[in-house]
């Protein structure tokens, strides 16, 4: 009888402890799922912000690239018409071709598809910019300032296709608890390494397209830069020396049309 109380106090002191790591175990499993699931809220809150602000950016400028576009190609316009004669014949050219990127450029404000309607659109923009910049120049026209809006036109046409960057592949990266942590993690790499890349992208264009207009800026007045000696010694050079620059300068405004990423990211 001893003996099988010794074995009942026995059995029932690890039935004790047995109790006791289970209900162990089930605190720390509840607590793992709470510190799994404060990162997730805390990511989906942090997507959440990131695609409203996104998609504001968008839209703002979406709204603001037809008015930057009819702005500059007003004064464009004007400045040729003004000129007058065969210059003015110019504008027949340029105003449908105008009207016509304009038009797509508010049917496609909405659009998804950012970089594929921006591809288009800055194409055309830049072979309007280089023909109507080559126009001024060899006309001496000193109307060009509205030249100085094209770098603020492309950033505004790149800034819209950062929604694209951030768009997620699926229903399934609407949840995070559904991805694994490897995937999340190689998918936001690959966007900040999509980002970095159209920022520099953007600089190298936008210091470029400065640096052409102070050229034709430059050209325009070189009494400044150039020694009034020089202009009597050789005319000639100096004539060619110009024409050579405004050649380089139309070919540069023309292929800057592959300066914007032409498929979608």
């Amino acid at each position: 009888v001893g003996h099988m109380a010794e074995n009942l106090s026995a059995i029932e002191e690890i039935g004790l402890h047995a109790r006791l790591a289970a209900a162990h175990n089930d605190r720390k499993s509840v607590d793992s799922m709470t510190t799994h699931q404060v990162p997730h809220q805390d990511r989906r809150h942090v997507r959440g912000m990131c695609s409203s602000v996104l998609h504001f950016t968008s839209f703002l400028c979406s709204a603001l690239l037809p008015l930057i576009l009819v702005f500059q190609m007003f004064w464009l316009d004007t400045a040729l018409i003004k000129q007058g004669g065969s210059v003015a014949q110019f504008c027949w050219v340029f105003i449908p071709v105008q009207t016509l990127l304009g038009l797509h450029m508010c049917k496609h404000m909405r659009s998804s598809q950012a970089v594929r309607s921006g591809s288009l659109q800055w194409i055309v923009y830049s072979w309007l910019i280089a023909a109507t910049s080559n126009i001024l120049y060899f006309n001496h026209i000193d109307d060009a300032w509205p030249l100085w809006l094209t770098p603020v036109f492309y950033c505004f046409l790149t800034l819209r296709t950062l929604r694209e960057l951030f768009v997620l592949d699926g229903p399934e990266w609407l949840d995070s608890r559904r991805v694994p942590e490897d995937a999340f993690r190689d998918r936001q790499e690959h966007m900040t390494l999509d980002v970095v890349l159209l920022q520099d992208m953007v600089w190298h264009v936008v210091i470029d397209m400065i640096d052409i207009n102070y050229m034709m800026l430059f050209t325009e007045d070189a009494s400044s830069i150039v020694d009034p000696i020089i202009f009597k010694a050789y005319p000639v050079q100096l004539s060619r020396i110009r024409t050579a620059i405004g050649v380089f300068i139309t070919l540069a405004l023309f292929f800057h049309q592959q300066s914007f990423p032409s498929c979608s990211v």
